[in-house]
């Protein structure tokens, strides 16, 4: 029950703050850390969107993890120990819509941005 209420909470909260690209902080087992948008990681954006080979992120300082899910929630490729102006090959990527989890050195989701691949 309680996971239900929370992925309620967080469907209901992601929608209404679609507009502002405000994201909870959230860890792997769901539970929610942070509900208070960091001002830093406002400005981390994928780049080039739409993407065809690679992707890149802007200020990715803090930025240790990249996790890309198909929109079914499959993880299906990963990136770690990312460094600042590290390009990232999605090439065997099919076309299509991702969603980009970004992960920081404390091991906690950043923010999920969209992808879309060429």
């Amino acid at each position: 029950m309680k996971q239900f209420l929370l992925v309620i909470f967080l469907f209901s909260f992601l929608t209404l703050s679609a507009s502002t690209e405000i994201v909870p902080v959230v860890n792997d087992d769901l539970s929610i850390v942070d509900l208070n948008p960091i001002k830093e990681f406002y400005s981390i954006k994928i780049y080039p969107n739409p993407a065809e080979d690679h992707i890149q992120i802007t200020n990715s300082e803090n930025i240790r993890r990249v996790v890309v899910h198909n929109l079914v929630g499959r993880r299906v490729k990963e990136f770690n120990n990312i460094n600042s102006g590290d390009r990232m090959n999605i090439s065997d990527l099919p076309s299509g819509l991702y969603l980009v989890r970004l992960w920081d050195h404390n091991k906690r989701v950043v923010t999920t941005l969209r992808l879309s691949k060429r």
